[in-house]
């Protein structure tokens, strides 16, 4: 379920509701159950502002390898931090707290428009409580006439699970 209700002088408040339940089918060796959902609010329209927080849960059945929530065919670069730590569900599963702010802007200096976002998240497993680590994502762009710039940083910070990361991307792109 999603949505979005409009708050008159305030903005509007986005949000999405979703759950969902994999397990094994046909000749999987793995005989497994695990819960997806998902929850998030985003308040934006403020003179340019946003704020947003969500809580995403890829759950785990018993801790073992693939049996825990897996979306092989996802767009996994928006979702669980830009520095692709979870690529593939931990076997113990993967809770996802996150929050963010930007800022969008109509004409700023000579671009006619300017975004900055900042989201952070808190990773833990779905089970025996460890905690995995933390990311901060920044995200900067700027558009001129066909012409737009970006700059995004990921840096992961781990405490129980994979490295410590950081990944910069500059991009530039033509409208044709």
């Amino acid at each position: 379920m999603a949505g979005s209700v409009a708050i008159k002088g305030v903005g509007k408040v986005t949000y999405a509701l979703s759950g969902a339940r994999q397990s094994n089918y046909g000749r999987n060796p793995n005989d497994y159950s695990a819960r997806y959902w998902l929850a998030e609010a985003t308040l934006s329209g403020y003179r340019g502002f946003s704020i947003g927080a969500g809580y995403e849960v890829l759950g785990a059945d018993e801790g073992l390898p693939l049996t825990s929530v897996q979306t092989p065919l996802a767009s996994l670069f928006k979702f669980n931090g830009w520095a692709d730590k979870f690529t593939t569900t931990p076997p113990n599963g993967l809770r996802d707290f996150y929050g963010s702010a930007g800022y969008s802007s109509k004409k700023f200096a000579p671009f006619d428009t300017f975004d900055i976002t900042v989201t952070y998240h808190r990773f833990n497993s779905d089970r025996l409580d460890q905690r995995y680590g933390k990311e901060l994502d920044l995200l900067a762009s700027v558009k001129k006439k066909r012409l737009a710039l970006s700059a995004r940083l990921a840096r992961y910070h781990a405490s129980m699970f994979a490295t410590d990361t950081t990944k910069i991307w500059l991009e530039a792109d033509w409208a044709i």
